[in-house]
């Protein structure tokens, strides 16, 4: 498999995993957040863009996204960098 097929398979397992615990446990109190690390690694422009139909369809009222990856940044609300300087971490918003 490539990396972008591996990528694919890992949120595709990742995102039926959250709703099976969704569904099965009512006392799961994150049913509206989801949090994706580094969900498009690997992927093709393509699939990319496809991501953008897949996360509106999810119908989740708060995703987290963490990404390297600029061209997901059409796809969100708030983006947040995070830089380490002298061991210190500093939050910029865009």
């Amino acid at each position: 498999m490539s990396g972008g097929e591996k990528s694919a398979l890992s949120l595709a397992y990742q995102l039926a995993l959250n709703k099976v615990i969704n569904t099965k446990y009512q006392e799961v109190k994150t049913k509206d957040l989801l949090i994706l690390d580094e969900p498009i690694d690997g992927f093709s422009q393509q699939q990319i863009n496809k991501m953008q139909d897949i996360f509106e369809k999810l119908d989740t009222k708060q995703m987290i996204i963490i990404s390297r990856e600029r061209t997901l940044d059409s796809f969100v609300t708030d983006i947040l960098n995070f830089k380490k300087v002298n061991h210190i971490t500093q939050v910029d918003r865009e």
